[in-house]
């Protein structure tokens, strides 16, 4: 009995490891980076359609997602924003997500500029009746360039995060990787903002010894 439990259990640790890395990516943590601040006064909302996947040894189409977001500054330096998530793909697999997060402006350079950025989250996934959370941490080091009024931004990103199961233990996926994004500035109010993540967990699953994400997306920012 108590091998049949502990086969139990690592068979849904795996499957923890293998469905967090499919519905999670790796790219929805602290998204649509760049080294602007908000303007004084004023809020940035983002709306964005995005498409992340893993390739954990095992077939699955990259998953879509939809987002929305808003940030604001508080200091000279410093903005802070939340966004959230969600992947409706009904009993299958649906998860949510929310997370807050802070940037701050670290210097400039002719056109050159570079944040710090932080944040923090939960996620919640559903599928075929078992429910997987996690709370996650990250922090991206964001480099810009101008491009006249646009910017062309890359950004490498460490993190942490924490997943738990019934009938698993929590599991640990520590991850790094980097996104290549740029701020299309359409009018005074309005940009676009695609970007390009990929990224790497170390944390072994029943298929593979690791897991490589990625995640691409494309955001409206609307300044008000």
């Amino acid at each position: 009995m108590s091998a049949s439990l502990s086969g139990f259990r690592t068979i849904g640790r795996a499957a923890l490891i293998v469905v967090a890395a499919l519905a999670a990516g790796c790219g929805a943590y602290t998204s649509y980076k760049q080294t602007r601040l908000t303007p004084r006064g004023h809020t940035d909302y983002l709306f964005a359609a995005e498409l992340q996947g893993a390739s954990t040894g095992m077939d699955g189409a990259p998953m879509p997602e939809i987002a929305v977001g808003a940030r604001r500054r508080v200091h000279d330096r410093i903005d802070v924003g939340a966004t959230g998530t969600i992947l409706p793909l009904g009993e299958a697999i649906t998860s949510a997500s929310a997370e807050v997060s802070g940037k701050l402006a670290l210097g400039r350079h002719g056109r050159w500029s570079a944040a710090l950025g932080t944040g923090v989250g939960y996620r919640v996934t559903t599928s075929s009746g078992a429910v997987f959370e996690g709370v996650h941490a990250a922090v991206p080091v964001i480099l810009g360039v101008d491009l006249g009024r646009h910017q062309l931004v890359l950004s490498p990103t460490v993190g942490y995060e924490r997943l738990w199961s019934s009938g698993a233990r929590p599991v640990s996926l520590p991850f790094a990787g980097y996104s290549l994004g740029f701020r299309w500035q359409l009018a005074r109010r309005w940009a676009l903002l695609p970007e390009a993540t990929v990224g790497y967990t170390p944390a072994r699953n029943y298929r593979t010894d690791s897991s490589q994400l990625f995640q691409v997306g494309l955001a409206v920012l609307f300044t008000r």
